[in-house]
């Protein structure tokens, strides 16, 4: 049985990474001036549960193992949706985490290659009660928090390949 079930995983992990790079490539014979990457990921889980800030060394591994994804990416959408319910400074720990780990496999991409750039996905209302993110006191200013205290690290992380830089 342990068998079957680790031929039918391989089979469906090998489908599943050729349709992936076949979409990239099809969308970039369509669009060859566009920048292309998957929405969400990578992965990360932070701030649920025990709310840490930085991705589970397990969905780190997770991620490395689907690095090809990333190889064949112009761009990494991390998603960094908010919730209303997490106070203002597990926002910024959940932005910060997720954009770490997204720099972090855009470091790793192969050499020989522009490495993927890094451009967050975020709505502008809370996932878990559709308010604008205006609506809620100091909802807002924690992006900026973060851009202030964050902004010179993350510029000089990605300085060397991300967000279009050097």
């Amino acid at each position: 049985m342990r068998s079957i079930i680790g031929l039918a995983t391989k089979r469906f992990e090998a489908t599943g990474r050729d349709f992936i790079a076949r979409t990239l490539a099809l969308a970039r014979q369509l669009r060859p001036r566009a920048a292309w990457g998957y929405y969400a990921f990578p992965y990360c889980f932070n701030m649920n549960g025990q709310r840490q800030e930085d991705c589970s060394p397990e969905v780190q591994r997770e991620n490395d193992r689907i690095q090809w994804m990333f190889d064949g990416s112009d761009i990494i959408y991390p998603s960094v949706y908010l919730r209303e319910k997490l106070s203002p400074g597990e926002r910024v720990k959940l932005i910060r985490g997720r954009v770490r780990e997204a720099v972090r496999v855009a470091k790793r991409a192969k050499t020989g290659q522009d490495r993927p750039r890094v451009l967050t996905y975020i709505r502008y209302v809370y996932t878990d009660s559709i308010k604008y993110l205006t609506e809620v006191s100091g909802a807002g200013s924690e992006i900026s928090e973060l851009a202030r205290r964050e902004f010179a690290k993350l510029h000089a992380i990605c300085s060397r390949g991300c967000w279009g830089g050097g």
